[in-house]
């Protein structure tokens, strides 16, 4: 069954109410809100200083949230552009028995990875992370990407529309994990977001580590 990305949305001015989200995300009823505890935030959610601008210290630390849906997330971020308002940063949270809102609040973690090449096997994967059993993980694709040969492993590089690239979605639980895996790629790869496309046509919003190093050293696939 493929993983649903839902959204967390703080409840502070310019987005105050749970009744704006309705309305601007043209929902049928209001969104599910959630408390947000003192110590939840961390680093997650805070306005940098220049977009900080006149808001008091009350609506510094929002004390709800609402959970919402990727169309509403979409219809959000459009309306803060279309209108100039600057928003708190909308986090990611991914419902499992271990990500719950307040360690997505936390940490941003659990989080969606795109792995292809070695990395598709989720043995290796359990070595590099030194867990315990193979990860659990699921047939993907990404689009807008094809993949390249380069110093004896393969590249993802940008591509075609309709250009894709086969791999296994991973739920990747904290920094230190992103930072093993980003060193498995090496030094030419960086971390970006992208939609990941489940096999049953689902999709959800991830990341994979793309090649950003010199074209000229890559090959074609052979085989």
């Amino acid at each position: 069954m493929a993983t649903t990305t839902s959204y967390i949305v703080f409840l502070s001015p310019p987005l105050s109410t749970p009744e704006q989200i309705q309305e601007i995300g043209n929902l049928s009823q209001l969104p599910e809100v959630r408390p947000v505890h003192e110590g939840d935030l961390d680093e997650q959610g805070e306005l940098d200083d220049e977009e900080q601008g006149d808001h008091d210290e009350e609506a510094a630390r929002p004390t709800c949230c609402c959970v919402v849906n990727r169309s509403t997330k979409d219809a959000i971020v459009k309306w803060a552009r279309a209108n100039s308002k600057p928003i708190r940063p909308i986090i990611p949270i991914i419902p499992t028995e271990s990500a719950d809102t307040t360690q997505a609040l936390r940490t941003g973690y659990p989080i969606l990875y795109f792995l292809y090449g070695d990395l598709e096997s989720p043995a290796l994967v359990q070595n590099i992370l030194a867990l315990d059993q193979p990860p659990m993980s699921q047939l993907a694709t990404v689009s807008g990407y094809e993949l390249k040969d380069w110093d004896r492993t393969q590249a993802l590089v940008t591509s075609t529309d309709t250009a894709t690239v086969e791999g296994r979605v991973y739920l990747v639980a904290s920094e230190e994990a992103v930072d093993l895996l980003a060193d498995h790629y090496g030094f030419a790869f960086e971390a970006v977001s992208c939609p990941i496309t489940y096999k049953n046509g689902h999709s959800v919003d991830g990341n994979v580590f793309r090649y950003r190093g010199d074209r000229l050293g890559l090959e074609d696939l052979k085989g």
